[in-house]
């Protein structure tokens, strides 16, 4: 009975406020929590509005917990405010001009998103003060931006306008998914479409299974030719992947950094495009070299050096004025341009030399060749990260081996037993062949 309605919306809980029964609201309230719309008729007055009429006991318990909708408006715009001013309710005006005298109540915000009450969200969004730490206290670390459920497209808009949503747009929860990852599960197409249309938030963010949210849309495409349309709409490719820039990364740092060193190389292979080895016929003014292989090879790598470096710098340009998803995609791509410009710079130093004094000091030639051929191959990305995750292996295992040592002279000096036998296992690590050695080698030192 308590959620039943009348012809203009009002619930028992909305006519015993109106009515100030002390007795009934209690009542209603120790049954059953009063949903949204039984605080709130059809003509827009809340109980709050209707708050004079009650005692100032039973008027700061309703306050107290109904806090959040203090705000909203009545279809002549006025708030509870505005009718405690008309009724000259001191207490009320008092309570609601300085909201702290409020001893606020939890709202419990993820049952309101879990029965969609769309309404009652917004209304605890616009009146909460520190929306963002209540979020965080949550016990998944979820927010209200995970969780909404709104009815239409241009709801959602609004909702991620509003700035204290707006700095939970990237915000992740225990198992490190967005809001976008959240929307894309629920297949909620049109919060997925207002988060890929809003240029703050980031598409590419991992979650705890490595996925981003670009990689979940690409399934979704791949299964519904609704999803794929809505991105044709928006003019966004599921398909495409960043190669270089990784989660957390600071695009403005990295643009600062890439666009420095495509400078330098487009300064360095313009003006190596001048100063031709061999040097030119003061006659005719061509090139001495120009009939030989290597100078040709030499010219051609630097036009190729110097246009993709200046390709990098236009990339950058344009990346500054872009959207934010397409802006990571042309600096990323920007990266594997100024690998190729760096690869063209080493072999215009490597045709140079060798054009030059292949004639008289080939061996040199050949060892500049040699050197260069090997700072291009482990230039790698691949290769590189192998050698040095060797390096750290060897480095660690010289770690592990001085533990040892370090206590096997322990254990000659003070003849401890199984305390230094446990700390030695714990040194060597979790291998379990190493662990064998190495007690093997204190027990054989206990029992001399």
């Amino acid at each position: 009975m308590c959620k039943v309605l009348n012809n203009k919306g009002e619930s028992p809980f909305f006519l015993a406020v109106m009515s100030g029964s002390e007795q009934a609201v209690d009542k209603i309230i120790s049954i059953e929590e009063p949903r949204f719309n039984m605080l709130r008729r059809h003509d827009g007055t809340t109980v709050l509005h209707r708050l004079s009429s009650c005692t100032e006991k039973t008027g700061r318990m309703v306050l107290e917990k109904y806090w959040w909708i203090m705000n909203l408006r009545d279809e002549q715009g006025k708030t509870a405010l505005d009718y405690a001013k008309q009724e000259n309710t001191k207490w009320l005006v008092n309570l609601l001009t300085n909201p702290s005298l409020i001893k606020k109540q939890d709202f419990d915000w993820p049952e309101a998103c879990e029965r969609e009450e769309s309404e009652a969200v917004l209304a605890f969004v616009e009146t909460c003060p520190d929306l963002k730490r209540v979020c965080q206290n949550h016990i998944i670390n979820d927010t209200l931006v995970h969780r909404v459920t709104l009815p239409t497209y241009n709801d959602y808009v609004k909702f991620l306008k509003i700035p204290a949503i707006a700095e939970l747009n990237n915000s992740t929860n225990i198992w490190d998914k967005t809001p976008l990852h959240c929307a894309l599960e629920k297949e909620d197409m049109n919060f997925a479409k207002a988060l890929l249309c809003d240029n703050e938030v980031d598409r590419f963010i991992r979650d705890w299974e490595g996925k981003t949210a670009m990689d979940m849309l690409a399934n979704l495409c791949k299964k519904n030719a609704d999803w794929e349309r809505m991105c044709k709409d928006i003019k966004v490719n599921p398909y495409l992947r960043t190669t270089y820039i990784l989660p957390g990364t600071n695009l403005e740092q990295m643009r600062t950094t890439l666009s420095v060193i495509a400078a330098l190389l487009a300064t360095i292979t313009f003006a190596a495009g001048f100063t031709l080895p061999g040097g030119i016929n003061s006659d005719s003014g061509q090139a001495l070299l120009g009939k030989k292989a290597a100078f040709i090879v030499f010219l051609l790598a630097d036009a190729y050096a110097m246009c993709t470096s200046m390709l990098v710098l236009f990339c950058l340009v344009w990346s500054m004025v872009s959207a934010h998803g397409m802006a990571r995609l042309l600096v990323d791509r920007s990266v594997f341009i100024l690998m190729q410009s760096l690869y063209a710079t080493l072999l215009v130093f490597v045709t140079g030399i060798y054009v030059v004094i292949e004639h008289t000091t080939l061996w040199a030639a050949i060892v500049i060749i040699v050197m260069c051929s090997i700072i291009a191959i482990m230039a790698n990305r691949t290769i590189l990260h192998k050698v040095i995750a060797m390096e750290m292996r060897v480095h660690l295992q010289q770690k592990k081996i001085t533990a040892i040592e370090e206590s096997i002279t322990a254990i000659k000096e003070s003849k401890s037993t199984l305390e230094s036998r446990e700390d030695v296992i714990l040194l060597i690590g979790s291998d379990y062949s190493d662990a064998l050695v190495g007690v093997g080698i204190i027990q054989a030192l206990l029992n001399d």
